[in-house]
């Protein structure tokens, strides 16, 4: 069956399914073990970008080495794009979020696309069923039982992943499409003659000041113990930066970021937006309010429970995550928790909802406001991140400016007096629907291998 994007459904061999170390650049015979492949491939990445050879981790840019085969694509496939030869990468299959609803449409675009990624945790019921299907090619992280277990720690894989995915062979790939933020996909590396898209959520949040979810490696005295290996780690990231021929950004706050830390250009393409093909007519009661998100440090819950608590506020929370047991253990008789629903029990939920209360800090771009707003439902958002790109102040939502509850509760009190109509809801959220994404996207594949 052919998909919408015109690739056929292929089987995928043996040979493009497994960690391929055989290309001449970075092969490693004998007896070596892939963690002295990896060694061996980190010394080299070093000193690749230093004049002869010099170690110059130290350095104030990237000289441009003269042995690094094509990190800029310059040329023309020639190719329909039902010839390519396409792999997408993505950081790490742990929790759903709004990366994996990106790859999700990825994938869709490129069903024959052979798949890799650092971890795939398959008791994650959501994870299995929507990925499974795609085979996913995995690193030895995959081996360690109960990997899955460590929550939170286990972003600490971030500071060693960028090997993988830098000894991942795709020199027989004529697209290559990176999904990356914190585990840095960027880094990998493909022939001259082919085009590696990167999809960047972001840069790596530990690495800069941003916030992060192992915020706790910035303080003492664990920053001064790890001042080197940060130093060495943004070496490697803004280097690994330079690899994509083309870097796609999900906001304008995101290419800031890409401008201020990599000083390199890129496109805005909005991720995908699932909505429904028209708004409910039906006149509901608006019985609480809803915060829909991962249950993490950087997404902000806790202000919106502690708010629903202290005002004694009804309040619907959609989520989990490795702090749904602290939250559960603050939350007064008002705060409901649903954990993950599945898609066809969300617009029941949306329904009778009076608002989406939003309280991530330096989101990327945030697709849950959008999804609310489809349903017609208004955004009560911290002003912060890529949200201000989103929700419109006065007409789709409120703004608060200060990540305090009495902030938080003033733009409630504040959105119980505006008027927002859901058909001016809808219709913003329309402008980021999953047609747009593709055709977007596409355009870019298109412009580039045709050139």
């Amino acid at each position: 069956m052919e998909s919408q994007s015109g690739f056929n459904k292929q089987p995928k061999g043996k040979q493009s399914l497994r960690l391929r170390l055989k290309n001449p650049r970075f092969s490693h015979k004998g007896s070596k073990s892939l963690f002295t492949a990896s060694i061996s491939s980190t010394i080299r990445y070093w000193t690749s970008y230093a004049p002869n050879g010099a170690w110059h981790p130290w350095t104030k840019r990237c000289l441009q080495p003269d042995g690094l085969k094509s990190p800029r694509f310059s040329g023309s496939l020639n190719k329909n794009l039902g010839q390519l030869k396409v792999a997408i990468i993505h950081d790490v299959l742990l929790e759903y979020g709004g990366s994996e609803r990106v790859l999700e449409e990825l994938l869709d675009i490129f069903p024959s696309a052979d798949f890799y990624t650092l971890y795939f945790n398959k008791r994650n019921p959501t994870i299995y069923s929507t990925f499974n299907k795609a085979n996913p090619e995995t690193s030895f992280l995959q081996h360690i039982p109960g990997l899955y277990k460590l929550k939170q720690y286990f972003s600490i894989t971030k500071l060693g992943a960028w090997p993988y995915f830098y000894n991942l062979d795709l020199s027989d790939y004529d697209l290559v499409i990176s999904s990356s933020s914190s585990y840095n996909t960027k880094a990998v590396r493909v022939s001259s003659d082919s085009l590696h898209v990167c999809y960047l959520h972001t840069p790596p949040k530990y690495l800069y000041r941003e916030i992060n979810e192992i915020g706790w490696i910035k303080e003492f005295p664990f920053n001064f113990i790890l001042f080197p290996i940060f130093e060495a780690l943004r070496f490697v990231d803004k280097k690994a930066a330079s690899h994509p021929g083309i870097i796609i950004v999900n906001s304008l706050e995101v290419k800031n970021r890409v401008a201020k830390y990599y000083q390199r250009e890129s496109v805005v393409i909005h991720p995908p937006v699932e909505l429904p093909k028209k708004l409910s007519k039906k006149d509901r009661k608006k019985s609480y309010f809803v915060t829909h998100s991962r249950l993490v440090r950087q997404k902000g819950v806790g202000l919106a429970v502690e708010v629903a608590t202290r005002y004694k506020l009804p309040l619907v929370v959609i989520g989990d995550g490795y702090l749904r047991g602290y939250l559960e253990k603050m939350a007064g008789p008002t705060v409901t928790f649903k954990g993950w629903v599945r898609d066809e029990e969300i617009p029941k939920i949306y329904s009778q909802a009076k608002a989406l209360i939003n309280c991530s800090i330096d989101e990327d771009f945030g697709i849950a406001p959008l999804e609310a707003m489809g349903f017609g439902v208004p955004v009560i958002a911290y002003e912060s991140g890529g949200v201000k790109e989103t929700v419109i102040d006065g007409k789709t939502g409120v703004f608060f400016k200060k990540f305090t509850s009495m902030s938080l509760y003033a733009a409630i009190k504040k959105f119980e007096k505006v008027e927002i109509e859901p058909s001016a809801c809808y219709q913003q959220a329309g402008r980021f629907g999953k047609k747009r994404f593709r055709k977007e996207f596409l355009e870019i594949i298109n412009k580039n291998i045709h050139e």
